[in-house]
C-alpha cells in the first residue's frame, strides 16, 4: 500500500505523514521527502529554503510603516552585530530549520491518491501549524494550517499593533480534546479552539478563556480522566512572585474549578509535565528550571538523553525506589489513553537499526515486579530471529581498548601471576563453551530413571570474550546448562544469563566491564583499572545503575520463579519453555522493595514457602541486613545489623525453625594493607589471623538487630553453611558447614584457591550458657558444596552429600555421604558412602533428588541422588 504527494503548484507541498508512511513510500520508490526519526519537527524539505539565508524570505505588506521598518533595522543590528546566531550553532537557524525542519507552507484540503491510516499529527517549532489526515470511506484528505494565533496574526499582518495582553503563545506543543472541543496548546498562552471542517479543513475559533475562568496560561499536556471525563492541569510561575505551581481542573463539561495555589514549591521549576492517578495528581520539582543556563543549554544544544524509569512511593514510610526501563535514549513515552491514572503495561515501539534494517514491534509485558532485561531490546524466538549488525566501536572506544591493552601488557600482565592467567584458568574443563540450542540427548549406557521428571540446571561462569588481562573463575558472565528429562528422553540447552553486562558487552563486541575478582590486585593496578572503569561510564559504553553482575553462582526457586544469582547484583528471573530452552524474562527489584544487591545462596522453607537472604556492606555500615519474602515472593522489611563493626565475606548462613545463623569470618572485602598490595599485590580479598571469628544469632522474624547474639568460634571461617537446626529441648542450635582450614587461607585467598583445604564440622551453641562444642566430620578429605534433601531445610536430618576437593586444583573428584547423627564415642566413621569418579574425570556440585519427599537420603543406592558431571573428552 502506497500513497503518492498531492499535484500542487507550491514547491513546499509534500508533507511528512508519518515513520509508517514513509517507510511504505521508500518501498514504493516514489519520491518522498527525507526522513530522519530523531527530528521534532517532521516537515519535508521545503525547496524554496534551501537558499544561503533560510529565513531571508520577507513578506512586506502593503501598511508596513516607517516605525516598523526602523525597528526592524535594530532587529537586524542586533542579530548581526549584538548576539549573531552563528556564535551558538545550536541556535542557528541555517541548522535548526535544516532538511526536516525547513518550513511548509499552507495547503488546503487535497486529496491523496491511496491512503495509510494514521491520524492528526502535530510537531512543534516556532508557529503551530497542524497536519491533518482525514480517513473517510477509504479516502484520505490532507491539509496543513498554520494555527491563527495572536502572534502568527500580527506578523502575518506585519503592521497591526502588538498588545502582549493578547497572548504571545504560538500553540505549537500539543493537541487536547476536553470538554466537548479540539485545542491547540502552548504552556506560554490560552489554549486555542479548533475544529475540523467536513471536507477536511482545519478551522480557528479562537483564543479560549473558559468564560473568564482561566486568566492566563495552562501547560501543554492536560491529563483526561476517560472514566470521570473530567481533565487535570496546572501552570507554572516564572519570575513574578509565588506560587510558583498552580493546579486546577476541568469538570466533564469543560468547565473550570477552581485554582489550587501551591506555595511549598519554593522557586521556579520547568514544569512540562505531570500524571495523575485515580486519586492524586504528581509533580516533578526538577532541577531543571527557566533561570538555570546550563541545564537549559543542553535541551538547546540537543545534547540531553533520557532514560524511561518507573518511580515507586510508599506513601506511609516515604521510601521511594526507582527501576530504570530502558537503556536507549528515549523520549516522548505514550500509552493508551483509556489507561491514563491506571496501571498499565510498557510497550515498546517499532525502532529502526543503524544499518537501515526495520526491526519489528515488540510488545514488553513484564509481571508487576520485573525490570525487562536489556536483551529485549533484540528479542530472539526460535520462530523469529532478528539480526542486528554490530556497530564499529567509536573513537573513545578504541582509545580505551588501547588503554586496556597497556594496562594488561605493561602495568599488571597475567603472566606476571599464572593463576590469574585466563590460558591457565580456562584450560582443560574450565575452557569456555558456545550456547548450545536445545538438542535431544541418546542415551549411551543405560536409562533413565523414571522418578525423574523434571529438569535439572546448573549455573557457572563462563566468559563471552576471552579475557584480555588477569581472570578469575568469579568473573566469567552466567551459563546455565539444563537437562529437562520427562519420560525417558532428556533435552541439553545452554544459555547465557542475558545480564546487562552481557548485553552491552555483547553489542559491543568487545568486554567493557572490569572483572571484579581480578583486576584490582594491586594499587597500581587498582589505580589503572579503576580509572579505565571511570572513563567508560563518563563515554556512555555502560551505565554501572543497571548493575554490573554476572549472574553466575547459583540458582534459587521461590515466590513461584526461577532466579539466577550472584551477591554482586539484583537477581535476574530466568524461565525454563516447553521445548527446553532457557530465556531471560528479566533483572528483578521485587516491585521496588530490592534495591541493591543480595546474597547467591537464600535459604527456602518448605513448611512456610517463606525465603531468608541476606547483602552484606563492603566500606560503610551497616555490613550485614538482613531480609525475608512471604510464600509469594513478597520482600519484608531489612533488618539492618550494625553490631557487626567491620565487612566480612559473608558468602552464606543457615537457618532454623526459629533462627538465622550468620558466621563473621576472618576473611574480609578490606582485610589488605595499602603495602601488601604494593609489594605483595595482594587483593582487597584478605585474613586477618588478629581477628576472633563468631557467629551471629537472630530470631527469623526479628524487626531490628535488638535480639542478635555473637558467640564466638574461634578459626571458624566457612565459606558455604550446609544446614542448622534448633535442638529438642528448644535451647541450642545445631549448624553444620565445611570449615575452611586457616593455614590453607593465609596466602593470596583469591588467587590460590586451589589450596584451600576444608573439612565439615558440625557446630552445637547452647542459648542458655553460650558454650560452643564443635565436632569435625570428616579428616582425610578436602570436602565442599555440601548438600541436602531441600525439604530439611532448617529442620535435623541425618545425610549430607559433599563434593571432594583435588588437592592440588579445583576440580573435584567425587562425592562423599556422611552421617551427621550423633556418633562421637561410638568408633563409627561419619562417611558412610562414596564414589570417586576415576581419571581424569571430574563433577561439579552434587545434588540431591528424593524419590520420596521425605527421603533424607537413607537409600543412596537406586537414583536417589544425581550428580551432574562436567567431564570433557
Amino acid at each position: 500500500m502506497t500513497i503518492t504527494q498531492p499535484s500542487v503548484t507550491s514547491p513546499s507541498s509534500s508533507p511528512y505523514i508519518c515513520s509508517s508512511l514513509q517507510h511504505l513510500l521508500c518501498q514504493s520508490g516514489r519520491k518522498t521527502p527525507h526522513f530522519n526519526r530523531n527530528n521534532r519537527d517532521h516537515r519535508s524539505i521545503n525547496p524554496a529554503f534551501k537558499t544561503p539565508n533560510p529565513i531571508a524570505i520577507i513578506k512586506i505588506s502593503d501598511n508596513t510603516s516607517i516605525g516598523a521598518i526602523i525597528l526592524n533595522a535594530i532587529d537586524h543590528i542586533i542579530n548581526t552585530f549584538i548576539d549573531p546566531p552563528l556564535q551558538r550553532p545550536f541556535i542557528d537557524p541555517k541548522y535548526v530549520l535544516s532538511d526536516n525542519f525547513a518550513p511548509v507552507d499552507e495547503l488546503p484540503p487535497t486529496e491523496c491518491e491511496v491512503f495509510f491510516p494514521c491520524g492528526p499529527y502535530h510537531r512543534f517549532n516556532n508557529d503551530g501549524m497542524l497536519h491533518s489526515i482525514r480517513i473517510s470511506k477509504g479516502k484520505a484528505t490532507f491539509c496543513s494550517r498554520y494555527v491563527k494565533t495572536y502572534k502568527y496574526t500580527v506578523e502575518h499582518d506585519a503592521g497591526s499593533p502588538f498588545d502582549p495582553i493578547n497572548g504571545i503563545g504560538v500553540a505549537n506543543t500539543s493537541l487536547a480534546f476536553f470538554g466537548g472541543r479540539l485545542y491547540v496548546l502552548c504552556e506560554s498562552d490560552l489554549p486555542y479552539a479548533v475544529r475540523l471542517t467536513s471536507d477536511g479543513d482545519i478551522e480557528m475559533l479562537g483564543h479560549h478563556d473558559f468564560d473568564g475562568k482561566l486568566s492566563t496560561r495552562m501547560i501543554a499536556h492536560p491529563k483526561m480522566d476517560v472514566d470521570t471525563g473530567e481533565t487535570f492541569a496546572f501552570r507554572y510561575g516564572l519570575m513574578t512572585a509565588p506560587p510558583f505551581l498552580t493546579d486546577f481542573r476541568f469538570d466533564a463539561n469543560g468547565i473550570k474549578q477552581a485554582d489550587v495555589l501551591i506555595y511549598s514549591m519554593g522557586r521556579t521549576s520547568f514544569l512540562h509535565d505531570f500524571a495523575i492517578t485515580k486519586k492524586y495528581a504528581i509533580f516533578a520539582d526538577t532541577q531543571i528550571g527557566i533561570m538555570n543556563r546550563k541545564p537549559m543549554e543542553m535541551i538547546v544544544g540537543g545534547k540531553s538523553l533520557a532514560s524511561v524509569e518507573k518511580v515507586r512511593i510508599d506513601l506511609k514510610t516515604g521510601m521511594v525506589t526507582r527501576q530504570q526501563l530502558s537503556t536507549r535514549n528515549l523520549e516522548f513515552g505514550v500509552i493508551i489513553p483509556a489507561y491514563a491514572g491506571k496501571k498499565n503495561k510498557m510497550e515498546e515501539k517499532p525502532h529502526t537499526s543503524t544499518a537501515g534494517t526495520a526491526v519489528t514491534e515488540t510488545s514488553i509485558q513484564p509481571s508487576r515486579h520485573l525490570i525487562p532485561s536489556p536483551s529485549s531490546k533484540y528479542p530472539i524466538t526460535p520462530a523469529s530471529v532478528v539480526l542486528k549488525r554490530r556497530a564499529e566501536p567509536s573513537l573513545p572506544a578504541i582509545v580505551l581498548n588501547a588503554i586496556d591493552h597497556i594496562i594488561n601488557t605493561f602495568i599488571d600482565p597475567p603472566l606476571q601471576r599464572p593463576f590469574r592467567d585466563p590460558k591457565y584458568v580456562l584450560s582443560d574443563n574450565f575452557a569456555p563453551v558456545d550456547e548450545l540450542p536445545p538438542t535431544e540427548c541418546d542415551v549411551i549406557e543405560g536409562s533413565l530413571p523414571p522418578c525423574l521428571d523434571g529438569a535439572y540446571i546448573r549455573n557457572g561462569p563462563n566468559p563471552q570474550f576471552f579475557p584480555r588481562g588477569p581472570y578469575h573463575c568469579f568473573d566469567g558472565d552466567g551459563m546455565l546448562h539444563s537437562i529437562r528429562i520427562s519420560k525417558g528422553k532428556a533435552t541439553f540447552c545452554s544459555r547465557y544469563v542475558k545480564t546487562y553486562k552481557y548485553t552491552v558487552e555483547h553489542d559491543a563486541g568487545f568486554p567493557v566491564f572490569p572483572n571484579i575478582f581480578s583486576s584490582f590486585h594491586s594499587l597500581t593496578a587498582f589505580a589503572a583499572r579503576g580509572a579505565l572503569t571511570v572513563a567508560r561510564v563518563l563515554f556512555g559504553q555502560f551505565d554501572p545503575v543497571y548493575g554490573i553482575g554476572v549472574a553466575n553462582t547459583s540458582l534459587a526457586f521461590f515466590g513461584g520463579r526461577l532466579y539466577a544469582l550472584c551477591e554482586s547484583d539484583l537477581p535476574y528471573a530466568v524461565r525454563l519453555t516447553s521445548d527446553g530452552d532457557i530465556e531471560t524474562p528479566g533483572r528483578h527489584d521485587f516491585d521496588g522493595q530490592l534495591s541493591t544487591r543480595m546474597i547467591a545462596h537464600p535459604k527456602t522453607d518448605v513448611d512456610t514457602g517463606e525465603t531468608f537472604a541476606f547483602r552484606y556492606g563492603l566500606m560503610t555500615p551497616p555490613f550485614l541486613t538482613y531480609f525475608r519474602f512471604d510464600a509469594n515472593g513478597i520482600k519484608q522489611a531489612d533488618v539492618p545489623i550494625y553490631s557487626m563493626g567491620r565487612t566480612s565475606l559473608l558468602h552464606d548462613f543457615a537457618i532454623t525453625k526459629k533462627y538465622a545463623i550468620f558466621a563473621d569470618t576472618q576473611i574480609g572485602i578490606m582485610n589488605t594493607k595499602p603495602m601488601e598490595m604494593i609489594v605483595e599485590g595482594k587483593s582487597l580479598v584478605g585474613f586477618d589471623s588478629g581477628k576472633m571469628s563468631r557467629v551471629g544469632i537472630i530470631p527469623r522474624y526479628a524487626r531490628d538487630e535488638s535480639e542478635i547474639r555473637w558467640f564466638d568460634v574461634p578459626d571458624f571461617n566457612i565459606f558455604h553453611a550446609i544446614n542448622a537446626w534448633d535442638e529438642e529441648d528448644d535451647n541450642a542450635i545445631v549448624m553444620v558447614a565445611p570449615n575452611i582450614s586457616s593455614s590453607s587461607v593465609e596466602h593470596n585467598f583469591l588467587e590460590r584457591m586451589d589450596l584451600i583445604q576444608a573439612s565439615v564440622e558440625k557446630v552445637r551453641i547452647d542459648l542458655k550458657t553460650g558454650m560452643v562444642t564443635r565436632q569435625q566430620l570428616s579428616n582425610c578429605r578436602n570436602l565442599e558444596f555440601g548438600v541436602i534433601n531441600p525439604a530439611y531445610a532448617g529442620k535435623k536430618n541425618k545425610y549430607v552429600y559433599a563434593a571432594v576437593g583435588h588437592p592440588n586444583t579445583q576440580k573435584i573428584l567425587g562425592v562423599v555421604k556422611l552421617d551427621v547423627s550423633d556418633r562421637e564415642g561410638s568408633g563409627m566413621e561419619y562417611t558412610v558412602a562414596s564414589r570417586i569418579y576415576g581419571p581424569s574425570c571430574y563433577g561439579s556440585e552434587p545434588f540431591f533428588v528424593a524419590r520420596e519427599p521425605e527421603d533424607d537420603g537413607s537409600g543412596w543406592q537406586g537414583g536417589r541422588r544425581w550428580v551432574h558431571s562436567d567431564l570433557r573428552a
